[in-house]
């Protein structure tokens, strides 16, 4: 069932979307400068290969990365596998991961975060939502896929992997597939 967040308990419940994602983690907001409280969130998942990571921030004019802070780039460009994407028509804001998400009016911007009225909807999965289909964080869910999958990719890594003779298989590094971040 959804539940409405406003002040504190919506930048926590952001935070703990972000410290509890194990597979994927979807942070989608026209603008990003983050907060210290996210990034020390995010920091302990910096070398996990298994987490993917997928950031979504609005294009605005000829410099796709006008919309998110440079130290912010240099620091999501350390994840092991993660996508960073643009789209100029964005203004949504949704973050979720496997099993939470919530569609709000807070930006990922630490001024925003401080200093505005925000309020959103936490809406969580579970095994009914998963029978019954439909719910409103599967709906939810699959529109942001859809957007993420029609936005500008600039920048993709992703983990590479060594097998053993028994097949088993051990992180290696990381390859660099897409680096179209121009830097002024």
């Amino acid at each position: 069932m959804p539940k409405f967040l406003t002040g504190n308990n919506l930048n926590h419940k952001v935070g703990e979307i972000i410290e509890k994602a194990e597979k994927r983690l979807i942070l989608i907001s026209p603008y990003i400068r983050l907060h210290s409280y996210y990034k020390k969130l995010l920091q302990v998942k910096l070398i996990n290969p298994n987490l993917e990571i997928i950031v979504l921030f609005a294009k605005s004019g000829k410099n796709p990365i006008k919309n998110i802070a440079i130290k912010d780039v240099e620091f999501f460009k350390q994840f092991t596998n993660i996508e960073l994407r643009i789209e100029s028509k964005l203004h949504a804001k949704y973050y979720a991961n496997e099993k939470e998400s919530i569609l709000t009016s807070m930006d990922l911007y630490d001024y925003s975060q401080e200093n505005h009225i925000e309020a959103g909807v936490l809406s969580s999965s579970n095994v009914f939502n998963n029978i019954l289909g439909d719910s409103f964080d599967i709906q939810a869910y699959d529109h942001f896929l859809t957007v993420v999958a029609k936005s500008e990719i600039i920048y993709k890594a992703v983990p590479e992997y060594s097998y053993n003779l028994l097949g088993q298989k051990k992180f290696k590094g990381v390859t660099i597939e897409v680096d179209l971040i121009p830097f002024e």
